[in-house]
């Protein structure tokens, strides 16, 4: 059987909306590798459904200063999303690592030894 992962950005579909991703074919699992440095855990989500899991890494700092006067501000919020559709996975058993600004998603693969059956009618 043929293992795949599509990927395609979330909304908004801007430079600023990306981060990098590499997907590896391990045998018996995905590894999705995403490159999220100046994110704390807390500020990553993982949601996993049965065709897609989507990472979405929200920074909302908002400082109040009453001294500061800013012209433009870029640095108050940022999100970034990417959704990645993939078919063969088991979503119970899907664990994640960050470590060094690299998050590691581990996607196992479910294990179908069946080919298929006959139908009797």
């Amino acid at each position: 059987m043929d293992y795949y992962l599509k990927t395609r950005k979330a909304q908004p579909k801007t430079d600023m909306a990306k981060f990098r991703a590499d997907i590896m074919d391990n045998g018996d699992d995905f590894i999705i590798r995403c490159e999220l440095a100046g994110y704390a855990k807390d500020e990553i989500d993982i949601i996993a459904t049965n065709d897609k899991i989507t990472v979405t890494a929200t920074k909302s700092h908002c400082e109040k200063e009453e001294n500061e006067k800013y012209v433009h501000r870029e640095s108050v919020f940022n999100e970034k999303s990417r959704t990645f559709y993939m078919g063969d996975i088991d979503i119970n058993k899907i664990t994640a690592d960050y470590t060094d600004g690299l998050l590691s998603i581990y996607l196992p693969k479910i294990v179908n030894e069946n080919n298929g059956r006959k139908i009797e009618f």
